[in-house]
């Protein structure tokens, strides 16, 4: 089950709790970065930020050094990285900007045929690019 998780499954929490590393241990643990990191960040508007920081820039959350969207996109950039099978998001635009979580959706739509996707959420916007809707 352990070798499952690490290789073929991905989870997005609505608030991360990211490791006090830098962003490249953050998205990686340590693997190698995905040859797409770039476009992946493009899709969630990450460009500035990490131009501005770098991938070694050091998180620290008890300084809150980020702000929860970033922090947000910093976990769904370590799930589209790992690229696994099954991929499970929390309420993945919750702290996003309205282009980023279109972009952010839109790219999800191209790989979904190829993916398990499994979205958490209360956005009626996320909700209606979904195939199926399960309510409880």
């Amino acid at each position: 089950m352990v070798a499952v998780r690490r290789d073929h499954i991905g989870f997005a929490e609505q608030e991360p709790q990211l490791t006090n590393d830098t962003i490249r241990y953050n998205l990686g643990f340590g693997d190698a970065l995905n040859k797409k990191l770039g476009n992946l960040m493009d899709i969630l508007n990450m460009n500035d930020f990490i131009a501005e920081h770098g991938l070694d820039y050091e998180l620290n959350e008890k300084t809150t050094n980020t702000s929860g969207g970033e922090k947000q996109k910093i976990a769904i950039l370590k799930v589209l990285n790992k690229d696994p099978d099954v991929m499970v998001f929390d309420e993945p635009s919750s702290a996003l900007e309205k282009g980023t979580a279109e972009s952010f959706m839109a790219y999800l739509h191209q790989i979904k045929k190829d993916k398990i996707i499994i979205i958490i959420t209360h956005d009626e916007i996320v909700k209606a690019q979904c195939n199926i809707v399960l309510s409880v």
